[in-house]
């Protein structure tokens, strides 16, 4: 009879060890999975601000740029450079670094 129970004790105290080892590595296995996945985000969450940097950076240009085409000074310097505009009273002067053909 005491051997029954001391076997029941036994088999009941194994169960209890192999259902705390699985819990244990359910447990591992789910930080590990979330470990994996904090870090799949953070490497997200980088790319994501570099490029927020990036158009940030972007933006700022464009608005500078925005800016210089309110001046008419610009868009007359733009005419010259672009389009060859000579105003009234300006001499042109080209300068050659080789001699132009006849």
């Amino acid at each position: 009879m005491e051997k029954k129970l001391l076997r029941k004790k036994q088999l009941g105290q194994s169960l209890v060890l192999g259902a705390t080892g699985l819990l244990l590595l359910y447990i591992c296995y789910i930080g590990l999975k979330n470990i994996f996945r904090y870090n799949a985000f953070m490497l997200e969450y980088r790319h994501l601000n570099t490029q927020v940097e990036e158009e940030t950076q972007r933006n700022l240009m464009l608005k500078r740029q925005l800016s210089k085409m309110n001046d008419a000074d610009y868009w007359e310097v733009q005419a010259k450079q672009k389009l060859g505009l000579i105003c009234e009273g300006e001499v042109v002067y080209r300068l050659y670094t080789t001699i132009p053909k006849k």
